[in-house]
Parts: C-alpha cells; structure tokens; sequence
C-alpha cells in the first residue's frame, strides 16, 4: 500500500504516520510509536524496516519532521522585497547566527510579509548537517529516501489550522504550546501564518513530576519566550493560548498557565477532526498521552503547504539520479515500442518500396538532364535577386542607425547578422537617453522587439557614462 508516510526522530523517540486521503476527509491509515532512546543507528533502521515490512506500508511521499529543540530559529527584518536580493542576504547573515563553519550548516527560510518600517521579515532555520544526516543515514539503511524534510513546528501549526480553523480565520494572534515528552515548542500565529517559535527545555517527562519547581521554570520559560515575542513584534499581544500534545496526565497545566499569563487556555484533543483513527491501538493511546505526534499529524493532513525544507545535497542528487533511472526507463520503453511498430510497419511494406524505388529510379534518369537545366537557372535567378535586394544590406540599416542616433550617443561596435538582427554597443551621457534611443528605434519601423542585453555605468574622465549593449532584431522588407 502506497500512502503519504511522515517519519519523526527524536532522541526518545520513533515516530511514524500513514495518512489516508478518502472522499470524506483525511483518515490514519497507521500510527506507529517507539521508544527509541536505547536505539542506536543500526538497530534504529533494522526497527524501521521491520515495521514498514509488517504494514506492507510502502510511504509515498515521505516526509521526515525535524524536530524543534535541534533547529535553531531567527527572525529576521531584510531591507529589501526582491527575492533575490533577500537570498543573498540570508547566506551572508547565516554564518553570524550560530558558532558553525558554514559547510555544517543545513538552513531554509520563509518570507513572512512585511514590517512596519517597511522591511521584509523572514523567518530562517539553522540545522547542524550532523543532525540531519544521522536521520539521512538510518533512513537509507532502511532503504528509504525522503522526498521532503520539514520544520517539525509548521507541522504543528498545519495540526492546529486542521483543528481550530474558526479560529485562526479572524486574525488575532494566538500562542501555542506543544508539549513533547522532553522539551515545548512555543508558538505564536495569526491565520496560517508561524510568526514566531521558540523551544522550551521542559516537557512532558519533567512537568508530569510532582516537583513545583518544575513547573516554576516551566512557567518562567513561558514568559521569557512571549518577552522574546513582543521584543520582535512590538506593540502585538497574543489574545488566546492553544494546548496540545501531553496535557491530559499533567496536572492543572491549563489552569496554572492561564493564571500566571492572564489568558484563556483551551486544551486541543488530537484526533478532533479525523474521520478515522482506527489505525491507532489502545498501546499507542497510551505513548501519545506522554508525547506530542501534532507535527506528523499536521504534515501528513496538509501536504500541499509550503513549508521551511532542509535540503541535504545527498538527498538531492540520489533524488535526481531517482528521477533520471525513472525518466530514462519511460523513454527506453517507449523507444523500444517505436521499434517494433517501426519494424512491422517496414518489414509490411518493403516490397512494396522496393518496386517503387525502381520505378522512380527509371523516372529520374528521364527526367536528370531537364532538371539539372532548370535547376542552374534557378541559383542564377537566385543570385540576380540576391544582388538586386538591397533592403537587407549593412550599408543600409548603418545608414538608418545613423540617421536615428542623437548626437549624445557613441557606439564601440555595430555588430550586423544579415536578414537578422544588429547589435549595437556603446555609451550615453545618462541612462535615459539610452532608453528614449531604444524608443526611436523601436517606432522607426526598421527594427522590432529590442532587447536591452546589459546597461552600466561607469566614470571616464571624473565623469559618469551609461554603457549599454541592445540587441535590434531587424523587420525584414522595410524600404527607406
């Protein structure tokens, strides 16, 4: 069975769903959780395996959720809306974020409208490439080749958008929790959009103690990390705060919460609108009361979103060569279909062809020395036209450029592709007298769709000139 398949690795544990679209709505086709802490690489793969094996589960796409507490997170504010532009100042500000060289660095990013001073804020992700191929390496033991690695946190946010989507439609800002079985990514949203995340080093394994103090650094990272929020998006306050994950065996988390923040707090329950959960047994009931498996719930049922990826360039070259051996194959069918086709049709009619050849043969010897007559007039009634036609020549279309260039305008090189195009290279006084030359050229009627190849400018003798190549496809037929 061929089904969308969202794999999760974390420290503690292994986390699998297959998802199955249906005409109702979405359905979990499997859920699978494992403790996978006393796991190492070999065992971890050999598990995985196994399980997939015993499903008949064959994952299609699949797609790996990268956990949180191993992405380091910043929002930036670039001074610049052209994407471009915004690229390569993300590349430049990446080494500045965190203590690696750049080549162990695996980032991805998101544009995310923009701020008041009119500045474009951009959400960026920074893996270390150690953490992604460890994932990488256990998966392809297991035969296993992901088609996207993903932002565990927007898978979250995609859950709570399946969820709660009366409310995310209004607009207002919302904080959400996801409590994992060791750490809590903070969230913060308005619609679909992830305005903010933070990781918070107390989970489900810490706030379920009867410790007080637990939950008092709880609390503490709660809101330092909505200080953090409000530092980035000034003068903007969260109105309502989501629960989800492990909240139901930890004791008056809403309610603490809700009081020490001074907002509402609603508890989410994880198959709220899944139309089947038949996939998941009693045993696993009992893991998901102790972890959060929100993000490959989120990235299984909306997989048409777009998301921050990690592309490791392992994965993308075993991807491409994937897709060659796949193309190659199609076309190696379909020429081989050709052939046989072509065969029969040939081998039908070769007879046929053969009496025909003959005949045409004899037809031909006739008829050569007509022919060859008329075809030595032909090239010499082509020359005579040639040497007639003077609408094509250089000397005519310099002629034309010549009377169409202001007298502020040099040219460098005039490069003419007879019957084609003429290329002109040169400078101006400013900028726009290159464009309004363009202008006259293009009304002259003698050329056609200029194009600008390149415009610069450049100091000669302490003063500012535009260079400027254009390429002038000619209208054939025109006549001075």
């Amino acid at each position: 069975m061929k089904y969308p398949t969202v794999i999760e690795i974390t420290e503690q544990w292994l986390k699998i769903i297959a998802v199955k679209p249906s005409l109702k709505g979405q359905e979990i086709a499997f859920l699978i959780t494992k403790p996978a802490g006393s796991l190492n690489t070999e065992s971890l793969k050999l598990e995985i395996a196994k399980l997939l094996n015993e499903l008949k589960l064959t994952p299609h796409p699949l797609i790996v959720s990268f956990p949180r507490n191993l992405v380091t997170i910043r929002n930036l504010h670039l001074p610049s809306r052209d994407p471009v532009e915004i690229r390569g100042m993300v590349d430049i500000n990446l080494p500045r974020q965190v203590p690696y060289p750049k080549e162990d660095i695996i980032s991805g990013y998101e544009i995310n409208g923009i701020d008041e001073a009119g500045y474009t804020k951009v959400i960026l992700a920074i893996a270390h490439r150690e953490a992604l191929t460890k994932v990488f390496d256990v998966l392809d033991i297991a035969g296993l080749l992901p088609d996207r690695i993903e932002l565990s946190s927007q898978g979250i946010l995609s859950w709570f958008l399946v969820n709660e989507k009366p409310h995310f439609s209004s607009g207002e800002l919302f904080i959400l929790l996801d409590i994992d079985y060791n750490f809590t990514d903070f969230l913060v949203a308005s619609k679909d959009n992830l305005l903010f995340t933070r990781t918070i080093s107390h989970g489900f394994l810490q706030l379920s103690s009867d410790e007080e103090l637990q939950k008092g650094k709880f609390i503490y990272e709660l809101k330092q990390s909505l200080l953090n929020f409000q530092s980035e998006e000034s003068g903007k306050k969260p109105t309502r705060i989501f629960l989800s994950g492990a909240v139901e065996k930890i004791a008056n988390i809403d309610t603490i919460i809700s009081e020490q923040l001074n907002l509402p707090v609603e508890k989410t329950k994880v198959f709220k609108n899944i139309i089947n959960s038949k996939g998941v047994s009693l045993a696993q009931e009992e893991d998901i009361s102790k972890l959060s498996i929100s993000s490959i719930l989120g990235l299984g049922l909306d997989l048409h979103r777009k998301r921050i990826q990690f592309v490791l360039p392992e994965i993308q070259i075993r991807k491409n060569l994937k897709e060659r051996v796949h193309h190659l194959f199609i076309l190696g069918t379909l020429l081989m279909y050709i052939l046989i086709i072509g065969s029969a049709i040939f081998l039908e009619k070769t007879y046929n062809r053969q009496r025909l050849l003959k005949l045409l043969d004899s037809q031909i010897q006739l008829l050569g020395k007509d022919v060859n007559e008329l075809d030595s007039i032909s090239k010499k009634i082509k020359i005579v036209k040639e040497r007639l036609d003077t609408r094509t020549s250089a000397l005519n279309y310099l002629d034309y450029i010549h009377k169409l260039t202001p007298a502020d305008i040099r040219f460098d090189v005039i490069t003419f592709e007879a019957a084609s195009k003429v290329t002109l290279r040169g400078e101006a006084l400013q900028m726009s007298d290159v464009f309004k030359f363009i202008t006259t050229l293009e009304n002259s009627g003698y050329f056609k769709n200029i194009e600008t190849k390149y415009t610069s400018k450049r100091k000669v003798a302490e003063k500012e000139v535009a260079q400027f190549e254009i390429n002038c496809p000619i209208i054939l037929g025109k006549k001075k």
